[in-house]
């Protein structure tokens, strides 16, 4: 049985990506300090609604490493329109660069309510296991 444990947000795709894919990553450093802001519970309710995008991405890595397990923290901005900027990877257990590539080209499609007063950052960590 394969477990999926996503936990709460840290801060203020499609289905079937391919395995192959790898965003560029822009740096923290380019993404200056964020100005707005936007309620947690809002930001939950768009993961918890986008949680079996984020679920295919890593049950493809299962496909090819059934072991597959580990910890994959993802940094994105919610612009003032409510749409995802930039994602990065911002640290991970996993080890698969597909799963992770994934996460993040998902992630980059999701749509927020509009944050007041400017963009904010997300920090969120999702916890992948095998049993």
């Amino acid at each position: 049985m394969t477990r999926f444990a996503y936990v709460g947000v840290v801060m203020a795709a499609s289905t079937g990506c391919a395995r192959n894919y790898a965003p560029p990553q822009p740096t923290p450093e380019a993404w200056g300090s964020p100005t707005g802001s936007i309620p947690k519970r809002h930001i939950q309710q768009i993961v918890d609604a986008n949680r079996d995008q984020i679920r295919t991405c890593y049950k493809e890595g299962l496909a090819d490493h059934p072991d597959l397990a580990g910890r994959v923290f993802l940094k994105w901005q919610i612009l003032e329109d409510g749409t995802v900027g930039a994602v990065m990877l911002n640290e991970s257990t996993m080890e698969d660069k597909a799963v992770e590539a994934c996460m993040v080209a998902s992630i980059k499609q999701w749509r927020f309510a509009r944050p007041s007063g400017g963009w904010v950052e997300v920090n969120y960590p999702y916890i992948f296991r095998t049993n």
